[in-house]
């Protein structure tokens, strides 16, 4: 008797065990299925260009996914149960925890290339807290603010907010942070500057952007102006960064402080992966632009065309070094440069094609 007593337990215990591992496992397929379907609406809002919410996300935790890339392999979507998913398409993505996401494209404009790329996120709030008073702070943070999405069209129930902060967040609009329009209208009008340094916690989906003329010791997420080539440094954990276009300071404003199952910050993993991603696409369709006009060039444009080439020839061979203040800032130089020669171009009908 007391031997088919420990035989029905350690029976009972196998099944319990058992039902829990089928259960964990049926879970993680569903997740990777959902990011399946993610990754199909990621690809239709990078062709179309129109933004969709995903309801899916809400299922489950995906607060620890980010995409990884190697210089010699597609990148993939990494979580922290068994994923691999690889993703062609750029995306910047930040997925939540059991929360509907906003699908969405953003770009950068290079005039002779667009640098397309998803933005994937959950309802946030970005609070900004400018320790600087000119009217360089505001210019930089509508270029910030021109990323994100304009969530106030009633399209989605996921909600991107902005605030300013004074000790406390302001509440600017009706009491509540703004969404981009209302926002974008608030840098409209008189400056009020003398701000105080925010002193609240933020709540999980709060980001506060801190932005002063040096932010060493400032901790948290803090940027410094950029130069007259929009390169300028980027403190993340006390940690220094460069950036060079808005995209860069999207990375570290999405996933907040969320780390991955290595305790690496997804705002790192997203910020590598945008620049491999941007670095590898630059140098090659610099290369292409070039050949291109090599085959179309007209003669009554003939020196513009030379100086354009010469330039998008150097523009590929140049170093790739993304955490290089030099590096960026010459990469930059150059990419401006390009953009008034091309721009110069179209006004006098010398397009290509």
């Amino acid at each position: 008797m007391i031997f088919g007593a420990i035989v029905s337990f350690f029976i009972l215990y196998f099944l319990i065990q058992y039902s829990g591992t089928y259960a964990g496992l049926q879970q993680n397929v569903q997740k990777v299925e959902i990011l399946k379907s993610l990754r199909e609406q990621i690809k239709q809002v990078y062709t179309s260009g129109i933004y969709e919410q995903f309801n899916y996300t809400k299922r489950y935790d995906f607060s620890s996914c980010y995409i990884n890339t190697t210089s010699d392999s597609i990148p993939k979507i990494m979580c922290d149960f068994p994923s691999g998913i690889p993703i062609i398409t750029p995306a910047l993505f930040y997925a939540g925890e059991k929360e509907k996401v906003i699908v969405s494209r953003g770009s950068t404009d290079y005039g002779w290339w667009v640098f397309y790329f998803v933005e994937v996120m959950p309802g946030i709030e970005i609070i900004f807290s400018p320790l600087e008073e000119n009217e360089q702070t505001w210019n930089f943070i509508r270029d910030i603010v021109y990323l994100f999405p304009d969530t106030s069209d009633g399209k989605t129930t996921v909600k991107i907010k902005f605030d300013f902060c004074d000790n406390e967040p302001l509440k600017l609009c009706n009491g509540k942070a703004c969404e981009r329009s209302d926002f974008l209208n608030v840098l409209e009008l008189p400056h009020n500057y003398g701000f105080s340094p925010c002193s609240f916690n933020p709540k999980k989906n709060q980001r506060i952007v801190v932005i002063a003329d040096s932010c060493k010791g400032k901790g948290g997420l803090c940027l410094e102006l950029p130069n007259r080539n929009g390169v300028g440094s980027l403190y993340f954990r006390n940690k220094r960064f460069v950036y060079k276009d808005p995209a860069d300071i999207l990375c570290f404003v999405l996933a907040g402080n969320k780390e991955d199952i290595l305790g690496i910050p997804l705002a790192e993993r997203m910020y590598e992966y945008k620049n491999t991603i941007l670095m590898e696409r630059l140098g090659l369709f610099s290369e292409e632009m070039k050949l291109s006009y090599e085959k179309t060039k007209k003669e009554q444009c003939e020196s513009d065309y030379l100086r354009l080439i010469n330039l998008l020839g150097k523009i590929s061979r140049l170093p790739k070094n993304y955490l290089s203040f030099t590096d960026m800032n010459e990469l930059n130089e150059n990419l401006f440069e390009a953009k008034q020669i091309y721009e110069s171009l179209i006004e006098r009908g010398c397009e290509y094609g």
